[in-house]
């Protein structure tokens, strides 16, 4: 999430380096405190309840974030990005640690492993697939858009696979040619975007359908007395 933002807000937004990193900063604003709540639903009640409305508030803020993403504004979409990352802060620490307390005996440092390797492979899986995802999306369209500018396929195509990260591939086009072709370039980085986001919400799903599956409970509790 935080490569596809960052890259978004300065290719679609206009930010600098530093102002991407405010823009990321907008889903810490749901992520630390849910976070917390989180923490405490997980002592009181064990990992199941917080997951499983992490991943129902996450799914409803990444599809609020790709519906309002194309609206080129952060006064449009903070709301939904604090929703996203409210979500986050909901299911990430307890799933992790209810992963950890039901290691048996001496085992915790394996489990930390795994759990940990488990988050890295999925990390970098979700980034192949979702930056294929993005860089089929957004060449598919600027061609389209490039075409509309008269500009003819070959050229259209080999522009596209540049024109979002390259300025000199639009530096012998005519300015104002230039002017609609760089706001072609925001508008349909958006949209690749968006299918990002909704990919991202399609794997909250599949994890809210994982949790709904988990026996629950808390790992701590203790056994009843008998007599």
């Amino acid at each position: 999430m935080f490569f596809f933002a960052s890259i978004y807000s300065q290719v679609s937004l206009g930010y600098g380096a530093s102002s991407a990193g405010l823009y990321l900063l907008v889903f810490f604003a749901g992520f630390a405190p849910a976070a917390q709540i989180g923490g405490r639903i997980l002592d009181q009640r064990g990992a199941k309840p917080s997951v499983v409305a992490g991943c129902v508030v996450a799914t409803a803020g990444f599809l609020c974030w790709a519906w309002k993403i194309t609206d080129l504004s952060l006064g449009a979409q903070w709301w939904c990005i604090v929703l996203a990352g409210a979500g986050v802060g909901l299911l990430l620490g307890p799933a992790s640690t209810d992963a950890t307390n039901r290691a048996i005996d001496a085992s915790y440092g394996e489990v930390t492993g795994i759990t940990q390797t488990v988050r890295n492979y999925g990390s970098a899986l979700g980034l192949a697939v979702l930056g294929t995802v993005l860089g089929n999306v957004f060449a598919s369209r600027m061609e389209t858009s490039l075409a509309g500018f008269g500009v003819p396929p070959s050229a259209a195509a080999s522009l596209a696979s540049s024109a979002g990260g390259d300025p000199s591939a639009l530096a012998n086009v005519p300015a104002q040619l230039r002017t609609q072709i760089e706001a072609a370039v925001a508008a349909d980085f958006a949209v690749a975007t968006r299918a990002v986001l909704i990919g991202m919400a399609i794997a909250l799903l599949v994890s809210l359908g994982a949790a709904l599956l988990h026996p629950g409970g808390r790992v701590t509790d203790e056994a009843e007395p008998t007599g």
